[in-house]
């Protein structure tokens, strides 16, 4: 794994950079009345910009307007055709006007001369020039000239940093009763540009929302396009991120609208840059791309290519990476900007470090600095402080780390800027663990997760968001258990487990515990109809994207993008529901439970909790009962994957082992031995062990490894966990405090829904969406007709049976006559897309109406308050598999739609022992009545399937793992 401060911001992009109009060109804009003081020929002129008349029609400016749009109307035309010449043609001319004795027509070339010279990057020459119109316009006595001129001089004086006179100048027209509403809001944006340089992002974010609203009363859809791409920049910038895309979002559809291109490059690259730091690095990888097409500052398509190169280099291409930080570098002193260097020296400075070019990254980190400190950049000049003194720490040179990384976080404290404020403190963690400084390490760690779960909770709304940002910070979490764990070796009577067990708990994304509490407001019901046509729009995009790459198999990479982007726009529609739904606002999340709670209120008598955490460095595990706590360190994570790598396959598929375990128990001992051998003397008397799992550890079925040693001839000889305790899962012990705080379904409750062996359309009849997610042409369920009737058999009238035809989505909705359902018992088709989750789902028949997909997010939306659901289909426990969060898949759609637990297979299962598992299991349950334990009769099925020494149809041990250890139960299984 790449090194934490890897991690390059990509939020430093130029956002909020001044720009000068060089046409005066009016606006689309809301007539206005024109101050009454003004002169007649500025009365004109507020006219033009308001849209009250045309720019041809203002004959009462008899200078400005009939020589602009007279004596310059050709070279406008010209300019379509030949640029160049027209250019030439319009400077001439107003060099020309400069050498006549009229002041007036003086100040006007003057003041378009500088516009020239800030989009030439001449900011030197355009000062005087707007000083000299200032001093004219206001000798003149036009108000309206000189209020143009202040906004002018004001942007500039940004770009030259003389920031204390430019918001001067620019407070002028912003709280005048003179400008027209849109330069009032050129002003308060580019005040907000001086606010965010100084990092005091509350100003800046109210700048922004009034330039919007000015923008909004002027009629300028560009101007709100771009006062809104500022608006997410800043959320950006403070850390909530999903505001972030939602805004970028909002202005990405403005800019199209609006047919601004600068402004479209900026919200795509700004939301890449968000991408980045979630981890969607092929989104990201696309969007820069589009920005970088569609920019016409070269500064920007630098910065594009820099971050380009920064996706290469977090991936571990650095050597790829080098030369395009070296070209964005080229490309920005072409520009004779020496400002915007900074943050690109710091890229390929940290790039050449890691390739061992030290002595060069260090200077290109030092020039870094130095460019920023000299034009007043302080996120700039703190980012090149933090990676210079972890690339000081790669080189073990501690002591001239140390105070740089300390001088980095007063400067990001000072600045509140997230990103730095926990990887300057994770630096100082790192010295100071090195030192042997165990209680220095943890206090800056604990600081370090503090930022990290602020950032996280003002990202809410996206799980996307939440869970991405955090699988890319939350490295401290794992340093912090690491450090804690170090600590209770030295005292284990000081409580330093217990902690480290409750910065786990905080460690985890705790996406489903949050989803469980916003089911308590029902956010399902989407009484909004604007946005169920938005939601439905984006989809028809989808679809037909989709229907475009099933029928062009050779342009699949660039619609792939393109529905990318649709569907991140469908997440943060999501969001944006959520965030104006006042129910959500109200919504009180819950904490993590503790660990008091978890033992004197949750575990049961004779239950143990098994929670496992992979880090980079060491793995750790944490074994709570009532009586008992104890606190493991554990191999790295990727040694745990190479070894569950090696056991996976032989425990899915018996073709690889045979009807003999000699070949199966080696590798899956080795697996036992590094994860669950020292747990093994604290499991005594344990009767029920509920498993949290972690990483790869999602994948694998505990209860499927061998305890001891020894050579063993036959599977139903293998000593397996499951003939020593009963194993269950639990996404988290919140998440099971919370679901064991529900109320059970009430005794009188229907005893079973089934849905079996659907009757599955032929591939030509099914829908875009179902041919997309790969459900199209299945064959029946092997096995399903048999398991059907003996499920059937157990439960007789009681059961509500749907089979074929009729095994349609709709059936999952309350019994008839009200109440709520037991079990429900699906055996049908599981589908899951590992690229693309949310076309995973469940395979039913056809309805009125409905596909008989149902995916993912339907199951989110159902309303299936019972006992149990059992998901007798293939690959049904997979999901989308999110660091600190676990699986986001059928089994937390579920749990969310209101089931108390969940029974699932991790692996396709199929066939005749599949039947003989779910007779066995459900038979249990029907024997024992209202006092069964679903639990017990899993752990029991299993067992009777795991010492068996008899044999499928197909000749495949009853006790090999693949038939009997792929369901798994998640949740409260009482």
């Amino acid at each position: 794994m790449i090194p934490r401060h890897w991690r390059l911001s990509p939020l430093r992009a130029l956002v909020g950079k001044a720009s000068v109009l060089v046409w005066l060109a009016p606006t689309t804009a809301l007539a206005a009345a024109a101050p009454s003081d003004l002169s007649p020929a500025e009365q004109a002129w507020f006219a033009v910009e308001t849209g009250a008349v045309a720019p041809a029609a203002a004959d009462a400016a008899p200078v400005r307007w009939r020589w602009a749009s007279g004596d310059l109307a050709p070279l406008r035309e010209r300019e379509q055709t030949d640029p160049d010449a027209a250019g030439s043609q319009y400077v001439a001319l107003l060099q020309q006007a400069l050498r006549q004795a009229d002041p007036a027509l003086e100040q006007l070339a003057l003041e378009r001369l500088a516009g020239l010279d800030i989009a030439a990057q001449r900011v030197g020459e355009a000062q005087p020039r707007l000083e000299r119109s200032l001093a004219l316009a206001d000798s003149l006595g036009q108000p309206l000239a000189s209020l143009r001129a202040h906004l002018d001089l004001g942007r500039v004086l940004i770009r030259s940093r003389e920031v204390a006179a430019a918001e001067e100048h620019l407070a002028r027209v912003d709280t005048s009763e003179f400008a027209p509403p849109v330069w009032r809001a050129d002003a308060a944006l580019s005040r907000s540009v001086v606010a965010r340089l100084a990092m005091d992002l509350d100003r800046a974010l109210a700048l922004r929302e009034r330039a919007y609203d000015l923008y909004t009363e002027g009629g300028s859809l560009a101007g709100r396009a771009k006062a809104m791409h500022y608006i997410g920049t800043t959320y950006a910038m403070r850390g909530e991120l999903t505001q972030a895309m939602v805004r970028l979002q909002h202005a990405e559809e403005l800019a199209r609208a609006s047919g601004s291109r600068d402004v479209l490059s900026g919200c795509l690259g700004d939301q890449a840059g968000i991408r980045y730091l979630i981890g969607d690095f092929d989104l990201a990888s696309s969007q820069y791309r589009e920005a970088s097409d569609l920019a016409e500052d070269p500064r920007r398509r630098a910065w594009y290519l820099s971050n380009l190169a920064s996706i290469l280099a977090f991936q571990g291409q650095r050597a790829e990476a080098l030369p395009r930080y070296e070209q964005a570098l080229e490309m920005v002193r072409a520009t004779g900007d020496r400002r915007t260097e900074s943050t690109i020296l710091v890229s390929l400075g940290q790039n050449r470090c890691v390739l061992g070019d030290v002595d060069r990254g260090l200077a290109d980190l030092d020039l870094a600095l130095a460019r920023a400190e000299e034009y007043g950049l302080p996120l700039d000049a703190a980012k090149a402080l933090e990676v210079k003194g972890h690339e000081l720490i790669d080189l073990d040179r501690l002591d001239e780390a140390e105070p740089l990384l300390r001088d980095a976080v007063h400067r990001a404290d000072q600045l509140g800027y997230f990103d730095l404020q926990e990887s300057a403190r994770a630096g100082l963690a790192e010295i100071a663990r090195r030192r042997g400084h165990l209680d220095a390490a943890r206090d800056f760690l604990e600081e370090a997760v503090v930022v990290v779960e602020q950032v996280r909770r003002r990202s809410g709304g996206s799980a996307e968001v939440q869970s991405g940002y955090f699988s890319q910070a939350g490295g401290s979490f794992d340093a912090l258990v690491g450090v804690l764990y170090d600590l209770n070796a030295e005292d284990p009577t000081a409580g330093h487990g217990a902690r480290a067990w409750e910065v786990a708990q905080r460690g985890r994304a705790r996406s489903l515990l949050d989803l469980l509490a916003e089911a308590e407001v029902d956010l399902r019901v989407r009484g909004d109809a604007a946005f169920r046509e938005r939601e439905e729009a984006i989809l028809g995009a989808i679809a037909a994207l989709d229907e475009r790459r099933l029928a062009a198999p050779d342009s699949a990479e660039g619609l792939d993008a393109e529905i990318r982007r649709q569907e991140a726009r469908l997440t943060v529609l999501e969001a944006e529901l959520r965030a104006t739904d006042p129910r959500y606002a109200e919504l009180r999340y819950p904490q993590p439970t503790t660990l008091a709670a978890l033992r004197e209120q949750v575990l049961r008598p004779g239950e143990a909790l098994l929670e496992y955490q992979l880090g980079e460095r060491q793995s750790h595990a944490w074994f709570i009962s009532h009586d008992r706590f104890e606190f493991y360190r554990l191999p790295p994570r990727a040694e745990i994957a190479a070894l569950a790598a090696d056991v996976l396959p032989l425990l899915r598929d018996p073709s690889l082992t045979g009807p003999a375990a000699a070949w199966f128990t080696p590798p899956a001992r080795r697996l036992a031995a590094a994860i669950l051998d020292p747990v093994l003397p604290a499991l005594a008397g344990t009767e029920r062990l509920i498993v949290v799992p972690d990483g790869v550890l999602h994948y694998v079925p505990l209860a499927a490894l061998p305890v001891r040693d020894g050579a063993v001839s036959r599977f139903d000889q293998v000593p397996w966990l499951a003939n020593e305790v009963a194993v269950l899962r639990t996404p988290s012990a919140s998440a099971l405090a919370r679901l064991r705080g529900q109320p059970a379904v009430a005794p009188e409750a229907s005893p079973l829904l089934l849905l079996a062996d659907p009757t599955l359309p032929p591939a030509g009849a099914t829908s875009v969406f179902v041919r997309a997610a790969g459900a199209a042409g299945l064959a029946p369920v092997p096995g399903a007709a048999a398991e059907e009737q003996a499920l059937v058999d157990l439960y007789g009238r009681q059961a509500h049976w749907y089979s074929g035809a009729q095994a349609t989505p709709d059936r999952l909705t309350a019994p008839p006559g009200g109440g709520a359902w037991r079990s429900v018992h699906l055996a049908t088709h599981g589908i899951f897309n590992e690229e693309r989750p949310q076309y995973s789902g469940l395979v039913l028949a056809p309805g009125p109406g409905d596909d008989g997909f149902l995916d993912v997010a339907t199951i989110f939306a159902l309303d299936l308050p019972c006992e149990q659901v059992v998901l007798s289909a293939c690959s049904s426990a997979l999901g989308q598999n999110i660091d600190g969060e676990g699986l986001v898949g059928f089994v937390s759609g579920f749990l969310y739609a209101g089931a108390r637990s969940v029974v699932a297979a991790l692996w396709d299962v199929a066939g005749d022992g599949t039947a003989r598992f779910m007779r066995d299991y459900y038979g249990r349950l029907v024997a024992d009545g209202a006092a069964a334990s679903r639990a017990d009769a899993l752990a029991a099925a299993r067992r009777d399937l795991a010492t068996s020494a008899e044999v499928t149809a197909g000749g495949v041990p009853l006790a090999h793992p693949a038939v009997w250890a792929a369901f798994v139960a998640v949740g409260d299984a009482r």
